[in-house]
């Protein structure tokens, strides 16, 4: 499955690849993503994903993995300013413009199509939800802090990290 998944998405044409791709969880995982501002992700370093195949239909799910360098984090890898400026459609991986086909022929493709109308509309629904606001931020934030009692967490540490405010305003600012 992973083979003819990858023979398709490197030679077929957006329809072959909506055969082999479950495209509307790959629209939703790459609006999370973009949202968040991964750096690690598939769209901006090609790695910290799986790829899992459904039995019912075959159709490969990616699964986004360690998403620990989120929401403006710049310490020791600081990725365009934390990605808080990214376009919704621009083509820039960490280093180069875009190779990955998956994405070319897509969310970032020239050409209209149903995978990349559903990517945008993800975007705008995360947008004017309570996920982009401080205090949805600070209740989770809360949480992971009791949960990990040894592990460092601060929200004032500028030279690590923007603040979340300061990495979703930009962020909303650019949608």
């Amino acid at each position: 499955l992973l083979k003819q998944m990858i023979k398709t998405v490197n030679n077929g044409t957006y329809e072959d690849i909506a055969n082999v791709v479950n495209l509307n969880y790959f629209a939703k995982e790459e609006a999370v993503s973009y949202i968040i501002g991964n750096p690690d992700a598939m769209r901006y370093n090609y790695n910290n994903y799986m790829i899992y195949h459904s039995r019912k239909d075959g159709k490969a799910i990616i699964i986004p993995i360690d998403n620990d360098r989120c929401f403006g984090i710049l310490k020791d890898w600081n990725v365009r300013n934390g990605l808080k400026e990214e376009e919704i459609f621009g083509n820039d991986s960490s280093n180069d413009k875009q190779r990955n086909n998956l994405l070319n022929k897509t969310i970032l493709s020239k050409n209209d199509n149903e995978c990349k109308t559903m990517y945008y509309d993800f975007i705008m629904s995360i947008a004017k939800s309570d996920w982009v606001k401080d205090e949805t931020f600070n209740k989770y934030y809360e949480i992971a802090k009791k949960s990990y009692p040894n592990d460092y967490f601060s929200l004032t540490d500028k030279t690590h990290n923007l603040t979340f405010s300061e990495y979703m305003s930009a962020k909303l600012a650019v949608i």
